[in-house]
């Protein structure tokens, strides 16, 4: 009897199993923000923020880069990326310096895949120069 059991059980048990393919259901999507120095003057509480959702950055076409355009002011600042709101991820390892010298919307990037962090000029005013670099 308790044979039959146990092979009915593991009879019942192969029926349902999934396979190796099936997608994970309900796998949450990951969360880029934009922290830095310059999180107070972007609609932040405070600076160095990354539960912060005022400078969280949306996937692009469901795909693995993150973006977000934002109106900096001129200054000096420092910014990284920070993932799923803490410090436990956060890109690249020292923060990324930047000075403009007047206020500017700028388009800040983030690939998943690649890690790579980038910012650059919403709109410029005529061709890009050496001086822009």
């Amino acid at each position: 009897m308790k044979r039959t059991t146990a092979v009915l059980m593991s009879l019942a048990l192969g029926a349902v199993t999934l396979p190796a393919t099936a997608p994970v259901v309900g796998a949450a999507e990951r969360t880029v923000t934009l922290v830095g120095s310059l999180q107070d003057e972007l609609g932040c509480p405070g600076d160095w923020q990354p539960e912060c959702a005022d400078t969280q950055l949306g996937v692009v076409n469901g795909g693995s880069t993150y973006a977000g355009t934002f109106d900096v002011p001129a200054g000096s600042w420092e910014f990284k990326v920070a993932l799923d709101g803490t410090w436990d991820e956060s890109y690249p390892a020292d923060s990324v310096a930047l000075t403009i010298e007047g206020p500017a919307a700028l388009d800040f990037t983030f690939d998943l895949a690649t890690q790579a962090v980038g910012v650059a000029p919403a709109t410029l005013p005529g061709p890009a120069t050496e001086a822009d670099a």
